[in-house]
């Protein structure tokens, strides 16, 4: 997972994208595929060191806790894009607009 470049000076915010074939698609949500009930919500945070940070440690710890399981990965759209085990990513902090 990777950061995007550059910082708003604390004054913006980001978001979490996945990479879907050759587009990068803002994600809204993740879950695991066998139980919906194990959901995160990807919800914009301010552009802070510390909150992509936590922001990406929350990303990563779901993936890590459910690598052994489908993740369904819901996008801007409504779209929820499923992802064999393991397989999720790779994503990447974007500011928002």
């Amino acid at each position: 997972m990777a950061a995007a470049h550059g910082t708003m000076g604390g004054m913006g915010h980001v978001h979490v994208e996945v990479l879907l074939g050759s587009d990068w698609v803002r994600a809204e949500s993740m879950s695991r595929g066998t139980e919906p009930t194990a959901t995160i919500m990807l919800e914009d945070v301010p552009d802070t060191d510390e909150d992509r940070r936590g922001l990406l440690l929350k990303v990563a710890t779901f993936l890590a806790q459910y690598s052994y399981q489908p993740v369904w990965i819901t996008v801007v759209d409504g779209y929820p894009v499923l992802f064999g085990p393991g397989a999720a990513g790779p994503f990447r902090l974007r500011p928002s607009q």
